[in-house]
């Protein structure tokens, strides 16, 4: 199972994503980068939520890859999979808006994390994933639900 997070510059309608991760909990596979904003020319917002997830404007300018290059790259890892997240409207916002910025698409699916678990009926799993403290940065999240996962449901 793929599982994917995303922080953002705030929870506006103009926010835009900052950090994306994600991790095979199986493999163990993940990936992690920052955007530079300044890549995508309509991306200003001006709630900005550093103070939630410690990340600044200077780092995402030092640190950050572009949007372009941040698509290519889920594209061509995550090319026909579906990955799932625990926030999906908020994610799938954050990814459209990343796509928006380059023209391109996404070459895999998006879709819910819980739904997709409920298959499984381990709603104590749910609940768990549900109240669990997360760092809000991208892959401590992911990587923390994975593991949550795999202890409960190793064979997903």
């Amino acid at each position: 199972m793929l599982i994917m997070d995303f922080e953002a510059s705030s929870l506006s309608r103009q926010s835009f994503p900052i950090e994306i991760a994600w991790i095979d909990t199986q493999s163990g596979q993940r990936d992690s980068f920052l955007i530079d904003p300044r890549s995508a020319s309509h991306w200003h917002d001006l709630q900005w939520a550093g103070h939630i997830h410690g990340i600044s404007l200077e780092m995402l300018h030092q640190q950050g890859i572009g949007v372009l290059q941040a698509a290519q790259r889920l594209n061509q890892a995550l090319q026909g999979r579906q990955v799932f997240s625990d926030a999906s409207d908020w994610d799938g916002h954050w990814l459209h808006r990343l796509y928006d910025a380059t023209l391109l698409h996404p070459s895999f699916e998006l879709k819910d994390l819980y739904s997709h678990l409920a298959q499984y009926r381990d709603y104590d799993l749910i609940e768990q994933l549900q109240r669990q403290s997360r760092p809000h940065r991208a892959l401590d999240d992911v990587a923390m639900m994975a593991e949550l996962i795999n202890k409960r449901l190793p064979q997903v």
